[in-house]
């Protein structure tokens, strides 16, 4: 858990920041936040209270259902955790990006922990060639077929305009969830362990 006196040194446009809609602090972090701000008789409006207290409520939906796929994920202020970009952000980045900038926080987490070996960047460059080609081969495949499998989605009655249209995207999608939850995976458990605890990095560069 964060600690209370470590937020308490911040001053008040520091502690703001976390109470950003684009926050990218912890739960725990936001509601100390806030706590310390009314502390020092900062004044919140109603709007400002709801948007904030909404806003720890998704954090923690998210926290849980990131917990259920990285159970090695820790909040609290663990003495041997340290930072790395978390499994469930770089499969994000993997599937809405590419799985290139996976392989690139994959090899960050590796200098962290001092594992950036040859062999690493062989099977990083491995995979990430593998699904590049995947990626070439199944989008244009899936693109020049999207007529076919807007009939086929038709026999169907659940489907709108736009899911129809744009149905061969989804499953490009899905190909690249599948591909990337394999890959990402199987590279954690060979470079960085499945018995790490670990604290999210947030500075992205």
């Amino acid at each position: 858990m964060v600690k209370k006196s470590v937020l308490n040194k911040l001053s008040d446009q520091e502690l703001k920041k976390y109470l950003q809609s684009n926050s990218r602090f912890t739960s725990d972090a936001v509601k100390l936040a806030l706590e310390i701000l009314k502390e020092r008789d900062f004044t919140f409006s109603d709007e400002e209270i709801t948007r904030i207290n909404s806003l720890i409520e998704t954090k923690i939906e998210n926290e849980q259902k990131e917990i259920l796929i990285d159970s090695n994920l820790v909040y609290t202020n663990h003495p041997e955790a340290k930072e790395l970009f978390t499994k469930v952000f770089i499969i994000s980045v993997s599937i809405f990006g590419s799985f290139i900038f996976g392989c690139y926080y994959l090899y960050r987490n590796c200098k962290i922990l001092n594992k950036s070996n040859q062999k690493a960047i062989l099977y990083l460059m491995i995979f990430g060639l593998t699904s590049l080609v995947i990626d070439v081969i199944s989008f244009p495949i899936l693109y020049e077929n999207r007529e076919a499998i807007t009939k086929t989605l038709r026999r169907s009655d659940f489907y709108t305009k736009y899911f129809e249209n744009y149905f061969y995207l989804y499953i490009f999608l899905i190909l690249r969830f599948i591909y990337s939850l394999a890959f990402i995976d199987i590279l954690w458990r060979k470079f960085i362990g499945n018995d790490l605890k670990y604290k999210e990095k947030t500075d992205l560069i």
